[in-house]
């Protein structure tokens, strides 16, 4: 039986929030993340959104790319 928290969907707001990322961005890579559409309302699942991305299957280089700052050599 499941704990609950796997059957939890999260909103593109709390998405973003706990991604560190801004809403547009989710909204952007919605289909890539697995989105549920509920008529005009966007859900995801969590450990699914998770394995994506580990995965690589979000169709944006942008993420978890941003570790290294910016060679300021001016």
């Amino acid at each position: 039986m499941n704990n609950g928290s796997e059957l939890e969907l999260k909103t593109v707001n709390e998405l973003a929030e706990l991604l560190r990322l801004k809403p547009s961005w989710v909204y952007d890579h919605a289909d890539d993340l697995g989105a549920f559409r509920l008529g005009k309302y966007l859900r995801f699942s969590l450990p699914r959104v998770m394995e994506r991305l580990e995965r690589g299957e979000v169709g944006s280089t942008d993420f978890g790319l941003r570790t290294q700052r910016p060679n300021s050599n001016n």
